[in-house]
């Protein structure tokens, strides 16, 4: 006899990190009752409303305008879409449908760009965007492109057991 648990939750409230958490506590309570025991979960620090008071609250500080200032200057302007060459004749109508091709750098490459990053104090994030970057622009030409990145956004104490939606996007340009 199967039981069988589905969950369905959308991405704009749920992020990747609070899948983790979920199937934790999933876990913890399902353990718990086998045992025949109640489940006592740790009582959260913080909830999600705490969150979003600190970003109103953030949101007002002189500091944060200055911020918010410098990287509309920063990102301002029109960007030109990356045109790249196509190997076969584009259809007359877009439809958007992408695919996706996946590699996996070898060991030695990996070593090598994880030693670049160190010699340069930096992370392997930033030496892998950089090479991403060069490589966009040796196939369209293009000196001013902008990438997004995502980050987990939770960048207070507590905030870690919380289930909820705090991605940010940030444009590299």
């Amino acid at each position: 006899d199967l039981t069988y648990l589905g969950i369905v939750v959308h991405h704009a409230v749920f992020d990747g990190w609070s899948i983790s958490v979920l199937l934790d506590d999933i876990a913890a309570s399902y353990t718990a009752q086998e045992r025949g025991e109640n489940a006592t979960l740790p009582p959260l620090k913080h909830q999600y409303a705490d969150y979003s008071q600190w970003q109103r609250d953030e949101a007002q500080r002189e500091c944060h305008q200055r911020q918010l200032a410098y990287w509309k200057e920063q990102l301002a302007g029109p960007v030109a879409p990356l045109d790249f060459p196509a190997d076969h004749v584009r259809p007359p109508r877009q439809t958007w449908a992408g695919q996706v091709a996946q590699m996996t750098l070898d060991a030695n490459l990996t070593r090598a760009a994880e030693q670049l990053a160190a010699s340069q104090r930096t992370t392997l994030f930033v030496v892998l965007a950089a090479a991403w970057n060069i490589l966009l622009h040796r196939y369209t030409g293009h000196t001013d492109i902008v990438v997004g990145s995502v980050v987990a956004g939770r960048n207070h104490p507590g905030l870690d057991d919380l289930i909820g939606f705090f991605v940010n996007t940030v444009a590299l340009r």
